[in-house]
């Protein structure tokens, strides 16, 4: 069986779902409520695939306590087509809203290499 890999540099930064007006919703693209190991990838990548970041990224999260794999679970805006975004949904670590993103806004948005696979 072949298995197929799809590595990306891409942007990323983090989202704090329904902590705001502007900042995503109750609900993904899948359909599920936000979790810990959702991702809302490029468009490009079918829902469901795992997700991995590498190198310095991932040690960036880790820091942060982020997670560097999952599921791409979410859309990114049709504009942001070379974006990643880490969800830190609602009660992550039981942190509240502002303390959400805060951690968004800590993490901000770097260049990283992500591995996409079905």
């Amino acid at each position: 069986m072949i298995t197929v890999a799809v590595t990306l540099a891409l942007s990323i930064s983090a989202y704090t779902p329904g902590a705001n007006a502007i900042s995503g919703g109750s609900i993904m693209a899948n359909g599920r409520a936000p979790h810990i190991g959702a991702f809302a990838c490029p468009r490009r990548i079918p829902l469901g695939w795992k997700v991995t970041v590498t190198g310095d990224a991932a040690r960036r999260l880790e820091a942060l306590n982020l997670p560097t794999t999952g599921i791409c679970a979410d859309r990114m805006h049709k504009r942001y087509q070379r974006h990643l975004d880490v969800a830190i949904p609602r009660h992550f670590a039981n942190m509240t809203d502002a303390e959400r993103l805060r951690l968004a806004y800590r993490w901000g948005r770097i260049l990283g290499i992500v591995v996409f696979t079905p």
